[in-house]
């Protein structure tokens, strides 16, 4: 009989910041871990509020981020390991509005 686990990740996201003496950009979040997706967004939830999520960017303040989540599910079967196809979920995180949401799609797709 086999064994079967579903793997989940987040390497990709985006968030929005605002930048010291004005305006707002965008940067890369850092990874994010967790063992579930709930626990992910649980954990990106709290690095907005801190102001982690920016991979040390430094942003005066964080709005919003657009993350990436990751499952996968792996089925071990007389020792040999088989993958599924990944799926993927966009998840938003703190405040960001329509545009912006279409924005950070458009520079998650560059990273």
């Amino acid at each position: 009989m086999g064994k079967d686990n579903i793997v989940y990740k987040c390497e990709y996201g985006t968030v929005l910041g605002d930048m010291w003496g004005g305006g707002q950009g965008f940067y890369p979040t850092s990874k994010i871990e967790g063992n579930t997706e709930k626990e992910i967004i649980k954990n990106a939830e709290k690095m907005l509020e801190d102001g982690s999520l920016d991979s040390g960017f430094g942003f005066e303040g964080l709005n919003g981020a657009l993350i990436t989540i990751s499952s996968q599910k792996i089925i071990e079967k007389d020792g040999e390991q088989f993958f599924s196809e990944k799926d993927y979920n966009d998840i938003v995180i703190g405040k960001l509005s329509e545009q912006e949401q279409e924005r950070a799609i458009e520079v998650i797709a560059y990273q």
